[in-house]
């Protein structure tokens, strides 16, 4: 009764989550001198779970970063390369972490884990992105913070939240405004134009 009272609620959460806005796991290019770490927790299959819906908070160097991460989700961190300590932390669960000697250009997987025991460990890259492509990206909404994280590539050193803007926007208006002035000087037709504002939207 009880597994199949535990296979219900999954789908029914499965369903749940189908109908929503979700973004699943899409693989990043590791920034230019940063560290790409990704911390992911795979739907469990389990009924005897420690965890039942699997609510972790993240922790950079004891400083808490703004996004919690549910069972199914994962978060990206493009990191500072240094000695790292990175902690995960789950309700009436005690911390977990893991300390990395973060290396340029290179992507780190670590795994939250709720079945049976609560685990937190890194994992090698072809188990990682077999489990971690299941997974969609976490939260559509911010937690307030109450510590500045300068480990991420980025930040400042001041108290401000920490925010990972995209400048692709800018870029993008900019390249828009430079086809648009090509045209007025009538370096590029009309049909030109057009096919290059597309390229851009693109």
């Amino acid at each position: 009764m009880k597994l199949l009272t535990t296979f219900l609620l999954f789908f029914i959460l499965l369903f749940m989550s189908a109908c929503g806005t979700k973004i699943p796991f899409k693989e990043q290019e590791v920034v230019a001198d940063a560290s790409l770490v990704y911390i992911y927790a795979p739907m469990s299959f389990s009924a005897d779970d420690t965890i039942d819906n699997g609510d972790y908070s993240v922790y950079i160097n004891n400083k808490r970063y703004e996004q919690d991460i549910k069972l199914g989700e994962y978060i990206p961190l493009n990191l500072k390369p240094k000695n790292t300590k990175l902690s995960v932390r789950a309700i009436d669960i005690e911390e977990l972490s893991i300390t990395l000697d973060l290396k340029p250009a290179n992507t780190y997987y670590l795994k939250i884990s709720g079945s049976d025991t609560f685990s937190f460990k890194a994992v090698e890259e072809n188990i990682a992105l077999k489990e971690i492509r299941k997974t969609v990206l976490a939260g559509a909404f911010e937690k307030s913070v109450s510590e500045t994280i300068t480990e991420l590539v980025g930040s400042d050193d001041d108290n401000k939240l920490v925010e990972n803007k995209k400048t692709s926007e800018s870029s993008k208006l900019q390249e828009l405004q430079d086809a648009a002035e090509l045209k007025e000087q009538g370096l590029l037709t009309e049909e030109e134009f057009k096919a290059l504002k597309s390229d851009i939207l693109k």
